[in-house]
Formats: C-alpha cells, structure tokens, sequence
C-alpha cells in the first residue's frame, strides 16, 4: 500500500470543516510537523462550542499509554459535554504487537465511538504499510503533512485573506511569499497583519504589501536564535542587528530565544535520564525532526552555560521592563553575555 496508497493532504481538511464534514478518526504522519499541530488545533476549535469540560479532551503520548487507556477513553461517555476529544502524540511509539492489540484498533477504527473525535498523530514521513494503518487508510482516515512548496505557501496566503473576507490577487500572493520566505508561521502573521492593515478595504494590494511586509526572507527572529543556539556569536550579533533594523521588537526576539533555551534544557535532562529520541519527543510534545534541531545545541551548552544564559535572557527582560537603555543595546549586551 506504501507504493501505491496516495493519502490526500492535511490542508484539504480546512474546507472539509467548513463544510461540517468532521470525521470520527483521524491519522496524520509527514514531515511537516507544523502543520500536523495546526491542523490538530483546527479541529479542536471546531469541537469547542461541544467541549463543555477540559476533561473531555484528552492528549495522550505514544510512549506512555496502552490501547486499554486510549479506548477506553474514547468509549467513555462524558457527563457534562455532548463530544470528547483525542489526541495522541507520536503514535508510532504506542505499543500494540499482536493480533489481540490490532484486532481491538480495527475493531474501533471499523465502528467508532460516535461522540468522540480521535486524532492520530504519527511521526514519521512514510506511510506504514500495515495493518491497523490500512484499515485507516481504506476508511478515508488518512491525511499527509508534505512540506509546502511555493505554490502551497501562494493558496495558503490566499485562503487566509479569504476566511477574513479580504481578496489578495495571485501575484500579490506570490509577492508576499516572496518577501518572507517559507517559514509559514512568518507568513501568517504577516497575512494577519496586512488582514488588520487593510481595514476596511476589501482588498490587500502591492502598495500594502510594500509598506508594511518587510523582506524577512533572509533575515528573521528564526534565523537568529538558530545562530545563537549554533554558538556563533558575530552571526548572531549581524542578524540581531538586522532583524532589530527591520522593527522586530525586542520582546518578541527575547520570547523566542527564552523559549527554545528552554526546551534545549529539558532535552538535555530527559536525554540524560536515558529516554530515547522518540519518548523525549513525545513527553516534550514535539515532533522528532524538532528535537533533532535542538540535539547539537543541547550538547553544545553545559549545565553552567545554561545558568549563564538564563541570567543574561532574565536582565535583560528586567531593563527591557522597567529600564531607560535603548532596546538594541540590551539585547546586544545579552548576546554578547549569552555567547561569551
């Protein structure tokens, strides 16, 4: 089925929910992560008005939850909310050799619980060719998370623009996309932000597109803190410099490099304990090809750089606060602290 079964891809499922065409079960595996995860949040927005309790959602992780546990909470009716949801992070881990464990997972992918949604979450970009996942895939519950190509990044700019009511033309699209780059997190705070920019105005023009998208392409809040996690300290100086040039604000830029300082710190605990790249992925929440990003800063920072580190992003939050001193020379004085 591996050669032959070709899944539909995950951002067909947008329209399927507009149209209230929500399906009991859902398998996602691919390499865009991000996508799987926005996808996942998705459906959960559109089971909300339903979710009466947060007891009711259940996010479950792959190496650390048997089939009993996850049917049994899908089976379960609640006591307060019409629906329940499922989550399950790296399926791939969840343990079910066997006939029994597979006869059960078809046994419920043939007849689901009506009242709860299940989303699979699979991290791995091929497809399984086996069973439960044929039977998965035969029952029209499998989606691909492909990485976008340009074209890709071009419809999503225009869907967006669409949902808010706003027309943006293919070429402006394709401008935009241009200017930022592929990063679609970027992309869709700057479609938000032209959405806000336009007002009234039913259409994002190029004159919009000019004034208030600046070319982030090369230059982003991303690329920064990947130099500053890489411990190369003048390319990190040179982009900070930029991105700062290009009116990315200095609390946002500390937000990132706080947030994946902190996941570079519990990689490094959960590695050291012995957990394999899988389970740390799955007790994180992260997707694999994540935690593999994060593995080279995680061994290039010891335990009392991290401290270092730390109590550079803290003062410099403080004089950010509460402090007279120009943004740019605070945030270059903690890089400077942080890459010593």
């Amino acid at each position: 089925m591996s050669k032959k079964f070709q899944a539909p891809l995950i951002s067909q499922i947008g329209a399927e929910l507009r149209s209230k065409n929500l399906k009991p079960v859902y398998f996602f595996y691919g390499k865009d992560g991000y996508e799987i995860e926005r996808t996942t949040g998705s459906i959960k927005k559109y089971l909300e008005p339903e979710l009466a309790d947060e007891s009711d959602v259940g996010v479950f992780g792959g190496g650390s939850t048997s089939i009993e546990q996850l049917l049994d909470f899908c089976e379960t009716y609640s006591f307060v909310s019409e629906k329940r949801l499922a989550i399950v992070k790296n399926f791939n881990l969840l343990k079910f050799d066997g006939r029994k464990y597979n006869k059960q997972l078809i046994s419920y992918f043939t007849n689901p619980a009506g009242h709860t949604t299940l989303i699979l979450q699979y991290d791995d970009a091929t497809f399984p060719d086996k069973e439960p996942y044929k039977t998965l895939a035969s029952l029209g519950y499998v989606y691909v998370a492909r990485t976008p190509n340009f074209d890709d990044l071009v419809n999503r700019v225009e869907g967006t623009a669409k949902n808010a009511a706003k027309r943006i033309d293919k070429h402006n699209a394709e401008l935009l996309v241009s200017l930022v780059g592929d990063d679609r997190l970027i992309i869709e705070m700057q479609v938000e932000k032209l959405i806000e920019y336009a007002g009234d105005k039913t259409e994002i023009t190029v004159d919009m597109i000019k004034r208030s998208v600046a070319p982030t392409k090369q230059f982003t809040i991303f690329d920064l803190v990947d130099k500053v996690l890489a411990k190369d300290k003048p390319a990190a100086l040179r982009l900070l410099d930029k991105v700062m040039n290009q009116g990315e604000p200095a609390l946002l830029i500390l937000f990132h490099l706080n947030r994946q300082f902190a996941m570079v710190i519990n990689i490094r605990e959960l590695l050291s304990e012995g957990k394999s790249d899988y389970e740390a992925s799955a007790e994180l929440g992260i997707q694999k090809w994540q935690l593999d990003k994060l593995k080279p800063a995680a061994r290039n920072f010891a335990h009392t750089e991290l401290a270092e580190v730390y109590a550079a992003l803290l003062r410099a939050d403080i004089a950010l606060k509460t402090g007279d001193t120009d943004e740019k020379t605070i945030m270059f004085t903690a890089i400077n602290e942080i890459l010593i």
